[in-house]
């Protein structure tokens, strides 16, 4: 079951100043940027606690920051299973702050199953 964030464009035509602001962020170029905005698709897919999850966990927080403070022209969505859901800049934060303590989470058993550390009070991230 695959989850994370899915992140379109605000508005099916994107200016320059947007694709200035979105070429950095998404690896796609100018046209398939603007055919994607046009047909509602989407600009970038983050799953979640998977592959290099601390790498995506910074990039996803900067995109919720932009999408949330006006700077970038996306909406972002949650989605699991092939189910989609718009979410707003505050709940895609409450999101990722759950992601971030289950991962916490993980890592302190890892740590006290692994012998490394013999009480969660040890942890040290």
């Amino acid at each position: 079951m695959e989850s994370g964030f899915r992140f379109k464009a605000s508005h099916t035509a994107l200016s320059t100043q947007d694709i200035a602001a979105l070429r950095p962020l998404c690896p796609l170029s100018i046209a398939e940027l603007r055919r994607r905005a046009s047909c509602g698709e989407s600009m970038l897919d983050i799953p979640v606690v998977s592959g290099d999850w601390p790498a995506e966990e910074t990039r996803l927080a900067v995109l919720v920051a932009g999408v949330a403070d006006g700077s970038l022209p996306l909406v972002i969505f949650g989605f699991e299973s092939g189910h989609e859901e718009a979410l707003s800049g505050a709940q895609a934060l409450q999101r990722l702050d759950l992601l971030r303590h289950i991962a916490h989470q993980q890592d302190v058993q890892t740590q006290l199953e692994l012998g490394h550390i013999a009480s969660p009070a040890q942890y040290k991230p």
